[in-house]
């Protein structure tokens, strides 16, 4: 059985794709490419794929809509990559669903380094649970979030899936009903220490779980409030952990 990570490399250019390819290799890594959203679609059909490496200049499909197309059905980790180093482009990247952004050219070093820890984020969201008693799903006013799957479950039973770093946020939340969360904290959660944030990612974080716990909500008192100068806090007044479930 393979043990390898299967890294799936969406990209249409020759050079970028084989100094990617030889990267991982060297890194352990089992790698697929797709040189567009098609081939992309083909391979993902046909085999189990751990992370995708998305290029957002490919030449039948904005990147940013893949990756949004991609993010709607499957919770799989991206790491996109982007040829400016703009702070803007990271944010977008970012708010479409991408678990890190990393700009071109490539530095091999940095780049294997970082998909391996977006990798052990998603292996360690996968198999250990945190907080809530290590319980793989969380209910809370009629909705239910399933860590291990990283998607949410609408009072309606939608399955609304959820990227990495939406998964880790909503779940810093979850940990302390009804008391505010600190930038800080959510920024760690959600994040971790090793890269820092572009600014204003969090808001727009926080802005698509709005978005997913809104539905008749919108209109109404949000689930997820912005305590001014302080951070935001989920007013949700039932939580319950919900053991043996994933």
């Amino acid at each position: 059985m393979n043990t390898q990570p299967h890294v799936l490399v969406v990209d249409d250019d020759p050079a970028i794709t084989q100094r990617v390819t030889t990267c991982l290799h060297r890194h352990g890594m089992t790698v697929s490419v797709a040189g567009d959203a098609a081939a992309m679609d083909e391979l993902l059909a046909r085999e189990p794929v751990d992370l995708v490496v998305l290029d957002l200049g490919l030449p039948d499909t904005h990147g940013l809509a893949l990756l949004r197309r991609l993010r709607a059905v499957s919770a799989l980790p991206v790491v996109v990559l982007i040829a400016r180093a703009s702070s803007y482009d990271r944010i977008v990247g970012f708010e479409s669903g991408a678990d890190d952004c990393i700009t071109k050219p490539l530095d091999p070093v940095e780049f294997a380094a970082r998909v391996q820890r977006v990798l052990r984020r998603a292996q360690a969201d996968r198999t250990q649970p945190r907080g809530l008693s290590g319980a793989g799903v969380v209910r809370f006013d009629g909705w239910q979030l399933h860590r291990t799957q990283r998607y949410l479950q609408t009072p309606e039973g939608a399955m609304l899936p959820l990227s990495n770093a939406e998964c880790r946020l909503l779940d810093a939340l979850l940990a302390c009903p009804r008391a505010v969360v600190t930038r800080d904290q959510l920024f760690d959660q959600a994040r971790g220490r090793a890269s820092a944030p572009p600014d204003g990612s969090l808001e727009r974080l926080i802005a698509r779980l709005r978005h997913k716990l809104g539905g008749a909500q919108a209109v109404g008192a949000p689930l997820i409030k912005t305590v001014r100068g302080m951070g935001y806090m989920l007013d949700a007044r039932q939580v319950e952990a919900v053991p043996g479930l994933h």
